[in-house]
């Protein structure tokens, strides 16, 4: 299906110039608005109703209304409804949010309800006119792929739909841990132990975000060679025994650690080290209201770039997957807790 970017490739113009031309603007040369005119007809062009509602809303000040639907795609619920922890419910709010403030509702799709069939989901966004789609960042599936992407303007969150080439928005992960490690550094920490879930380091694409914690655990140890060069706790609580922990924590004498969730506190606590006095904890994804120093990633932005991206598609008729996709990062915010001593 084409488009007005599309258009402006074929005749090397600007897609402002085709969108003009289409719209028979006196700004621009007539035989400009001829060329463009005649390209988009043999191409096949159809111009998105909804587009010209929107900006004429937008030029004359008027209130968005509801434009359509944007379904948001998961595989399954989860069990008792709810997720064991606030990032996805964060993202979340994040797309219903600003797909509302552009003018589009969402709705919640599960394939399990559709007997895992794929082209079941497709009759139905079709009879509902759903051209919009983010995919759940949860877990894959092979399923999914036999949709009819074509109709679709689609996009996910984060690495975990990686079969697929889709546009995605993720927090930036190398980013968090430079922070991170640079926060440490200022207060004065110079045996820093690096914590990380088994998925993070044997590459599962949700846990381990690509290889991001791993790749840039590596980077600093390189860096820091020297100084400091502690080897990588792999676990979490109920993972490994506390004496490991302690052997590590003795042998290499760290004096703070820098993990996933602040789940190492549990091990902390039960070793009798007292934060930030006697070791400094750090967590590269803070959940809400935690007493733990650090990095917040800004769930509610993620998803509300989640949602942009879809709407965006829709509204200049781009659909289908894209030949080159686009990975969009979201920084984070350090956010002070309890478990590290004031800077130096």
């Amino acid at each position: 299906m084409s488009n007005q970017y599309a258009i402006a490739q074929a005749l090397g113009l600007s897609q402002s110039t085709v969108s003009r031309a289409l719209n028979n603007s006196s700004l621009i040369p007539e035989e400009t608005r001829l060329r463009v005119q005649q390209a988009s007809e043999a191409m096949g062009y159809q111009p998105n109703p909804m587009v010209a509602s929107l900006m004429n809303r937008i030029r004359t000040g008027r209130s968005i209304e509801l434009q359509g639907c944007i379904g948001i795609v998961e595989i399954k619920k989860m069990d008792g409804g709810k997720r064991p922890h606030d990032t996805w419910q964060r993202q979340h709010k994040g797309i219903v949010r600003r797909a509302k403030s552009l003018g589009f509702r969402t709705d919640m799709f599960y394939l399990s309800d559709y007997n895992m069939d794929a082209s079941s989901l497709d009759r139905v966004f079709r009879t509902r006119g759903i051209t919009g789609l983010i995919l759940s960042a949860r877990e894959a599936n092979s399923e999914l792929i036999q949709l009819d992407w074509s109709r679709y303007a689609c996009s996910t969150i984060s690495y975990t739909r990686m079969d697929i080439n889709i546009d995605r928005v993720s927090i930036n992960h190398r980013s968090q841990m430079d922070h991170a490690m640079e926060e440490l550094l200022r207060r004065g920490y110079s045996r820093i132990g690096v914590c990380l879930p088994p998925a993070a380091v044997h590459g599962d694409l949700h846990g381990g975000v690509h290889g991001a914690w791993m790749d840039r655990f590596l980077f600093w140890r390189h860096l820091l060679r020297g100084k400091q060069s502690l080897p990588l706790l792999e676990g979490r609580p109920g993972d490994i025994p506390l004496s490991k922990v302690k052997q590590w924590i003795q042998k290499h004498r760290v004096d703070a650690i820098l993990g996933l969730v602040g789940h190492e506190k549990e091990w902390l606590d039960a070793l009798k080290l007292r934060m930030p006095k006697d070791i400094g904890l750090v967590c590269l994804n803070r959940p809400l209201n935690s007493e733990v120093s650090g990095m917040d990633e800004n769930h509610e932005i993620v998803g509300e770039m989640t949602a942009e991206i879809v709407v965006n598609r829709i509204l200049h008729n781009d659909l289908g997957l894209p030949p080159h996709p686009k990975l969009a990062l979201i920084d984070g915010i350090w956010c002070e807790g309890r478990t590290l001593r004031p800077p130096c």
